[in-house]
């Protein structure tokens, strides 16, 4: 043999060379379980997050059962079929989950925390009156002008903008939304001579959450709503004996729907906007300076919904 010739011999291999060359090329494979058992965490999870789907399923299911056995007797309340009441009950199961889903991603943020909190506190009728009976707020004239700058923020030429505009203050009165407005600008210029907001919607936002929580709109057009749908069972009564039942069909459709709007969807529609807040710490510190330091609340309501994070 040549001794200038390289050798044709392999190379030794590094075992720890092989386990990572291996490793490289597994990187996309599933790992493997390797007590053969499959980790079902995952999928409990999400059943967790539409459990409301099996169980409407179950109970559908179950009532067709029970009607094939027990015939009613009765005239029907309603013109809607037994599918149509519980798909209403799944959308209303939905959008009440969803809004569940916002008040836990609110209440992990540091700063949409605190206004979560102030909209709590507001429910109090002390705090409440505390805030809106302050005087020196009321006086302040430079803070009473900012405050209709930022009602009307969001109010522009667009009929897109201002039926969401509509939408979303019709569920507070004028007098409530320019007393919180007026005191959380009146506390910011106390605290700051030159303070000024960034962004005027992002207050808008704030305000009317605030003032929503406090309000007692929402409930009285919930109760209206249900008033004229329990009115309407006996007119559609009524009128199905004379077969001219088409027109409450469509009223009680309208109403049902309303329901499940202002009801089931009311949390996710009143707390879902402040996920668009963009300065979220101007507006988390001018809610401080108006409730003062709510960190042991915070922490209790982190708490409350600690076991709800899943359903992010």
């Amino acid at each position: 043999m040549n001794p200038t010739q390289p050798s044709s011999s392999p190379s030794p291999v590094n075992p720890s060379d092989a386990v990572t060359s291996r490793g490289v090329e597994g990187t996309h494979q599933a790992p493997a379980q390797l007590d053969g058992r499959i980790d079902w965490r995952p999928v409990m999870l999400e059943v967790a997050k539409y459990w409301y789907i099996p169980a409407l399923t179950i109970g559908y299911g179950v009532h067709r059962l029970f009607r094939r056995y027990v015939p009613r007797r009765s005239a029907p309340w309603t013109s809607l079929r037994l599918s149509e009441l519980y798909i209403s009950g799944g959308l209303g199961c939905s959008l009440a989950m969803k809004g569940v889903a916002d008040m836990v991603r609110a209440y992990k943020d540091d700063d949409l925390a605190a206004v979560a909190v102030a909209g709590s506190h507001v429910s109090s009728a002390s705090i409440r009156q505390s805030v809106l009976r302050c005087r020196d707020a009321v006086q302040d004239g430079q803070a009473r002008e900012l405050a209709c700058a930022i009602r009307s923020s969001s109010y522009t030429d667009s009929l897109r903008a201002k039926l969401l505009w509509w939408h979303y203050h019709i569920w507070v009165d004028k007098a409530t939304y320019d007393a919180f407005a007026t005191a959380i600008v009146h506390h910011s210029l106390q605290a700051d001579p030159s303070w000024t907001p960034h962004h005027l919607t992002d207050f808008d936002i704030c305000t009317t959450f605030i003032a929503r929580c406090a309000s007692k709109r929402p409930r009285h057009i919930s109760n209206s709503i249900w008033g004229a749908f329990a009115a309407s069972i006996p007119i559609e009564i009524y009128m199905r004996r004379r077969a001219i039942y088409l027109p409450m069909n469509v009223v009680q459709r309208v109403l049902l729907g309303l329901i499940i709007y202002c009801d089931g969807a009311f949390t996710y529609h009143t707390i879902h906007p402040l996920q668009d807040i963009q300065d979220k710490h101007q507006v988390a510190t001018a809610v401080m300076r108006v409730f003062g330091n709510m960190e042991e609340e915070i922490a209790k309501k982190r708490a409350v919904y600690a076991p709800l994070w899943f359903l992010l």
